[in-house]
């Protein structure tokens, strides 16, 4: 059994996150299958799983609920790539991608999800965690900036 040393959890704890999530992939599954059955990132704060994962690591709300969403498809890779540049080199489409730019919340988030699904990436989690606590106009742009100004090539057939 997991021990859980309570710290600040006004800083989230992204990495401890990420172990247990790691931990769950192995031990609890059933509990991973349950987030990621969820609809959407309001919908995951009806569920128990939720709050086992953030217990002691973060505070119930909607940093942790966007967090929650996208965990169990974002993998954690000391030093990643920017999201953007691994969707870039992936293939992902630039429509897609504005289709997340251009939705409202929750909604861009679920649209975000389905194109790490398709592209599979992964991302340093004390970084990646900081965009999707602040997760906004200026990250999403900073997302748009990633894909086009990275060293992929395109492999966009439009």
């Amino acid at each position: 059994m997991e021990t859980v040393t309570q710290t600040n959890i006004n800083e989230p704890d992204w990495q401890m996150l990420n172990k247990r999530l790691t931990n769950w992939q192995q031990h609890q599954r059933g509990w991973l299958a349950e987030l990621k059955r969820a609809k959407d990132n309001e919908s995951i704060a009806d569920l128990p799983a939720y709050y086992r994962l953030i217990q002691g690591c973060i505070s119930p709300g909607r940093v942790a609920e966007r967090v929650t969403f996208l965990l169990p498809w974002l993998p954690h890779e000391t030093d990643a790539a920017a999201l953007g540049t691994q969707l870039k080199a992936a293939g992902i489409s630039e429509m897609r991608l504005f289709q997340v730019l251009r939705a409202e919340y929750p909604n861009d988030l679920v649209l975000l999800r389905r194109l790490i699904q398709q592209a599979k990436p992964s991302v340093d989690w004390s970084t990646f965690g900081k965009v999707m606590q602040y997760w906004g106009k200026h990250q999403k742009r900073q997302l748009l900036q990633d894909y086009f100004l990275s060293n992929s090539p395109s492999q966009d057939k439009e």
